[in-house]
């Protein structure tokens, strides 16, 4: 009988649905910001992580090279020496086996660089390639690293996973205001065939929540254990962050205190040793090869140094990006140019 139909239906939920929809839409939207100072904190730990590994790659190349230019002068020496029929033919070449050794390891350095740039090139672009700056002072702790439990409240990943908790406690809230049904109105006009009339209706539909044990009573239980989980699973992260965190600490405090010890008897020794066995070569009582194995300790020692430094470096970068630098929830933040 009827040939078209046209109407509006509108949905009146009541006053405590309307705040509690837009608190979810608003709680969305603080989640995915979130999520941005997660990616944040990742994009300026990994950039901090490349930076630091180019930085003592150039480093290391810098002591090895300063150490082929004084191998080199060895080998005039020897030759001196042997021309004036006061060394020997091996000194000469014993001093071109150790620059040569030397000249090597330069190549590994460089390509352990090449390889940091690559990987900083991915994070800025093509100002990896720029000479690198001074760094950061990480001799000191990040402030927030003597604050890790109030820290832990600002983490990215616990702070998602705190906002997913208020997102559970709007549904749990919503479901249980669902028990209390919204009313419906619809106004209709209809035009019918030529042998009926015209006709407008108006109707109001309100659902009846029947049987609740078995609809929304479980629909309540189900946000409510979604919430505990929730709770559960952010603590359980906290703690292993927190353990984390601990660990980084302890370990930076050690190499510290290791890259101290180095400062204050390794590399005194090392050079010691190179200036005796220098002294007695140009006395006549050591050979050539004794004064290169000695400046080829005192390089490994020096290198030793660097990477354990390198080490020691990038556990204060972990601790001081726990939390991006910059964040407004970071008040102890300490951005590094």
């Amino acid at each position: 009988m009827t040939m078209r139909r046209v109407g509006v239906m509108q949905e009146m939920p009541r006053a405590e649905k309307r705040t509690l929809r837009r608190e979810r839409f608003e709680a969305d939207a603080i989640r995915e910001s979130i999520g941005g100072t997660a990616a944040l904190a990742t994009l300026q730990r990994d950039t901090a992580l490349a930076w630091l590994d180019r930085y003592f790659a150039e480093r290391q190349q810098d002591v090895v090279r300063e150490q082929i230019a004084e191998a080199r002068l060895a080998i005039e020496a020897a030759e001196a020496a042997y021309r004036s029929n006061r060394g020997m033919r091996p000194d000469i070449s014993a001093a071109q086996s150790a620059v040569a050794q030397l000249d090597d390891r330069v190549a590994q350095l460089e390509r352990q660089r090449k390889t940091a740039v690559i990987q900083l090139m991915r994070w800025v672009g093509d100002a990896a390639e720029r000479p690198l700056g001074t760094g950061p002072d990480w001799n000191t702790p990040p402030a927030h690293a003597l604050r890790l439990e109030e820290t832990m409240a600002h983490h990215p990943e616990l702070a998602g996973l705190a906002q997913q908790e208020v997102i559970a406690d709007i549904d749990a809230r919503l479901a249980r205001s669902s028990k209390q049904p919204d009313w419906t109105w619809e106004l209709t006009y209809q035009q019918r065939g030529p042998s009926y009339p015209n006709m407008v209706s108006f109707g109001v539909s309100i659902p009846l929540p029947l049987w609740p044990a078995n609809r929304q009573d479980r629909e309540v239980a189900a946000k409510l254990a979604t919430l505990e989980q929730l709770r559960a699973q952010r603590e359980d992260m906290r703690r292993a962050h927190l353990a984390e965190a601990r660990g980084m600490v302890t370990e930076w405090e050690s190499l510290r205190a290791r890259l101290a010890r180095y400062d204050a008897t390794l590399l005194p020794l090392a050079r010691e040793r190179v200036t005796a066995t220098l002294d007695a070569y140009r006395a006549g009582a050591a050979m050539l090869t004794q004064v290169l194995d000695a400046r080829r300790a005192e390089v490994d020692v020096r290198i030793a140094r660097l990477e354990l430094e390198r080490v020691f470096a990038r556990v204060w970068a972990q601790l001081n990006y726990l939390i991006p630098a910059g964040s407004p929830d970071h008040p102890y933040a300490e951005a590094t140019q």
